[in-house]
């Protein structure tokens, strides 16, 4: 397992950042204020903020945009909330992974 992968976060004003981040729940947590939620998408996955909603965290266009282009397909009228985190998927160990260069392709097209 690796010990750091990397991350593309995307705050809500449409900043991104590939960091390099810890394996852990802590950091994760860290970086969306609060609780996780997983959202699985064609190309890896996706941690936002679980209580987003209830907590009135600010819409994040340019992630919701990027998770829809990679499948991600909500409800209509949800939409992703606070700082999100994408990061790829080691489905042999069942880990996180660095960010797929597939979503990071799409980033730059947004």
């Amino acid at each position: 397992m690796k010990q750091e992968v990397k991350a593309l976060v995307i705050s809500v004003d449409g900043t991104t950042e590939i960091k390099t981040i810890k394996q852990d729940l802590d950091t994760l947590q860290d970086l969306v204020y609060g609780n996780l939620e997983f959202v699985s998408l064609d190309y890896g996955h996706l941690y936002c903020n679980e209580d987003g909603y209830a907590l009135g965290l600010s819409p994040n266009a340019k992630a919701d945009a990027l998770a829809k282009l990679a499948g991600w397909f909500p409800i209509p009228g949800d939409y992703l909330k606070g700082t999100i985190v994408f990061l790829g998927t080691d489905y042999v160990e069942g880990n996180e992974d660095d960010v797929p260069d597939q979503i990071l392709e799409l980033c730059n097209t947004l």
